[in-house]
């Protein structure tokens, strides 16, 4: 291919970036309106009104007052909550959205550097632009590891050219986003070694061990604890769901092959391998936050695949399948699954929202924390042992997800008859607490 076409194929990363940004953008603040957000959201609301308000040492309602900034650390949280100060949550979502978007930049150069001709390079882009795993982090939540991800990204490809001063900034602003990285940093070092980079391994592998010393000395937390290692083996009825979770991230990478660079699937398999020993359904989950540090490993695994050329053999049926995972996400996201009211009951939980005054304690179901999480108390309605003399309940009959089965109705039966009435339509209650109340 000729150098100035080679270089001008280059435009593609930023269409790629921008649309992925733009995209994945939209679709978090549409799900948002519609009640639809993941179940990290509410916690992470809540905590960027409080750190903008409290500072570094705020505590989360949310999450049994358990401070914000705890053992895994996450820094970044502070300029983000002066973000969401000043611009809302819709600016925070943009932004997180926009950093995975950036992502492919850091890719498509380590593809470059590499001569990789640009018909495969375009396939790594599409690729990038239908990636479900970046879609159902971004599209549906919010965490601060998912704005590790092109961090991670730039590391790893950095490292890997050569470029170890500016790999180990890349790291560090990846440590911003919380110490659970740290294990991952570590099995990077290890590609590395593998891949004959003994200098770039050396030096990941001291800035593991650095970052880990420093990590254990701020938090005093235990090793185990802060690289967030399971405390038991998952439960053998996980099995099925294990074994989707596992095929749902790999096979969109092993599709297009095996070569050399499938080396990058360790430190993915390693995050797999931690997600799978903690057990649970969000753990285990390819939508959630929880792998979100294996998303960098698993594209870079798919792009040196297609650097190496070996999958063109097979390339309508590797694509075909790819689009399929992809096709099978979007009917799973088009259901909405149970995460939020039904659409015809939205008018309902906006108005019920609305009953709530501007500076009371609230006790509600995720989805309708996500909008109120500019409250200083703010509780879980499952999950808070006591409910606060002078609160607001909110509660939605038709949401029972997180609810234990027959623990509502009783409940339900309880606060109509000690609680004042604020609002009663389509299922949707608001309920004034005169004197404390225990919790579900």
């Amino acid at each position: 291919m000729p150098a100035e076409e080679y270089r001008g194929s280059a435009g593609w990363r930023v269409v790629i970036a921008v649309a992925v940004a733009a995209l994945t953008g939209l679709v978090s603040l549409v799900r948002y309106e519609l009640f639809r957000s993941g179940a990290s959201l509410p916690y992470y609301v809540q905590a960027l009104y409080a750190l903008a308000h409290q500072g570094p040492a705020a505590v989360s309602s949310w999450a049994s007052h358990q401070p914000i900034l705890g053992v895994h650390g996450p820094l970044i949280l502070l300029p983000l909550s002066y973000l969401m100060a000043g611009g809302g949550l819709g600016l925070v979502l943009v932004v997180q959205a926009a950093a995975v978007g950036i992502g492919f930049v850091y890719l498509d150069d380590w593809l470059a550097a590499q001569d990789t001709p640009w018909p495969r390079r375009r396939v790594m882009g599409w690729a990038y632009l239908l990636s479900s795993l970046l879609w159902g982090m971004v599209g549906q939540d919010f965490h601060p590891l998912v704005l590790a991800v092109p961090a991670l990204m730039a590391a790893a490809t950095l490292l890997d050219r050569g470029r170890v001063a500016a790999g180990l900034v890349a790291l560090t602003v990846a440590l911003l986003c919380g110490f659970s990285l740290l294990p991952a940093a570590l099995v990077l070092a290890l590609v590395l070694a593998a891949r004959q980079r003994p200098a770039a391994a050396l030096a990941a592998a001291a800035w593991s061990a650095a970052a880990t010393l420093a990590a254990l000395s701020a938090t005093g937390a235990r090793l185990a604890v802060l690289l967030g290692l399971p405390a038991h083996l998952a439960a053998p009825a996980a099995t099925s769901h294990v074994a989707l979770y596992v095929g749902y991230l790999l096979v969109p990478v092993l599709v297009f092959g095996v070569s050399a660079g499938t080396l990058w699937l360790l430190p993915a398999l390693w995050i797999m391998a931690v997600n799978i020993g903690i057990g649970t359904p969000a753990a285990t989950s390819p939508f959630a936050s929880a792998s979100a540090l294996a998303a960098p490993f698993l594209l870079l695994a798919l792009a040196a695949t297609l650097a190496d050329g070996r999958f063109w053999r097979w390339r309508r049926l590797s694509l075909a399948v790819y689009v399929l995972m992809f096709v099978i996400f979007l009917g799973h996201e088009a259901g909405l699954r149970h995460d939020g009211p039904p659409l015809g009951q939205l008018t309902a939980v906006t108005t019920a929202m609305a009953v709530v005054p501007a500076h009371a304690t609230v006790v509600t179901v995720p989805y309708a924390a996500a909008h109120l999480g500019a409250r200083a108390h703010l509780l879980p309605l499952v999950g808070a042992r006591l409910w606060p003399a002078h609160s607001y309940v909110v509660v939605d009959t038709t949401y029972t997800a997180p609810i234990p089965a027959g623990a509502l109705p009783p409940a339900l039966a309880r606060l109509k008859r000690d609680a004042k009435i604020k609002y009663s339509f389509d299922g949707m209650w608001v309920f004034y607490l005169p004197h404390q109340e225990r919790g579900l």
